[in-house]
């Protein structure tokens, strides 16, 4: 029930990239970039960005970034017709580009030997992302349509210490928060859920220690909150790898993953995933 009208075509894709960089002073560097699309159906698209980046230390990096991207309609969007009856989903010639400008701010330091951090902040402006809209028709008819513009905006953070020579601490994390909506004119049947589903967070930490030269555990935590529609439910889970090097070449290992809980579920429709303990002999030759 589902063809490409015409069956058969011919796609031209091209594009060309060019980016300099260049020292204004000892401690500030400049970076442009312009890459052009040739695409079908969409035509030429230009896509610049620009980088700053100044280092106040020999061991501090701040910078920022606006760049900007597009997705091409593919014939997905425009030439698909689809026929499962009372429903009928026709591609639309018409279709435009999906938009993203994206502004960034970061930061990566190492305060001390010992400890390194990065951070960026973001802030993702979108328009004309492809919403599914009613259009004259038999049945139920649809067309593809951009119908909905917003932002997403937060922070991803980074961070290793090393408080011995044999213990390695790691840790970081994201916040997202999202605002889109319908443009004026859209439909907005199926909701924005269209539009997938994101968590409004996520973090690891992870912790490596070589307790003997021949004993290694390693263990990783990892949270996310709950994604809003379709709704799955936040979860923890622990996960560790205990090796001894009994001789050279012969290591005993007991490895256990998602520990805090008997099952989880991490996307919508996605298998419950088990707690797992496993041991094993690692032989090298």
């Amino acid at each position: 029930s589902l063809f490409f009208d015409p069956a058969e075509d011919d796609l031209l894709i091209a594009n060309a990239f060019v980016q300099d960089a260049f020292a204004v002073s000892s401690a500030l560097t400049v970076t442009g970039g312009l890459k052009v699309e040739r695409l079908p159906y969409a035509g030429t698209s230009l896509l610049p960005e620009f980088r700053l980046g100044w280092k106040p230390a020999a061991t501090t990096l701040l910078w920022g970034a606006v760049s900007r991207a597009v997705r091409s309609p593919t014939p997905f969007d425009i030439t698909v017709r689809e026929q499962a009856d009372p429903i009928f989903l026709s591609g639309n010639p018409r279709f435009r580009t999906e938009k993203l400008t994206a502004f960034e701010l970061g930061v990566r330091t190492q305060p001390i030997r010992s400890v390194s951090f990065s951070g960026t902040a973001f802030y993702h402006v979108y328009d004309d992302l492809r919403t599914i809209e009613l259009v004259p028709g038999p049945g139920l008819s649809l067309s593809w349509g951009n119908g909905i513009e917003g932002a997403s905006y937060g922070l991803e953070v980074w961070a290793d210490w090393r408080p011995t020579s044999w213990w390695t601490l790691s840790a970081g994390g994201t916040v997202l928060d999202q605002d889109f909506r319908f443009k004026p004119g859209a439909s907005g049947i199926l909701g924005l859920a269209q539009l997938g589903s994101d968590r409004p967070y996520s973090a690891k930490l992870r912790s490596s220690m070589n307790l003997r030269p021949d004993l290694t555990l390693d263990l990783d935590f990892r949270a996310a909150g709950s994604l809003p529609d379709p709704a799955v439910p936040a979860f923890q889970e622990l996960g560790g790898r205990l090796a001894w090097e009994a001789t050279p070449g012969v290591t005993l290992a007991v490895t256990g993953t998602n520990l805090l809980n008997d099952t989880h579920q991490e996307y919508p429709g996605g298998d419950l995933i088990p707690r797992r303990v496993m041991a094993g002999l690692e032989l090298a030759f």
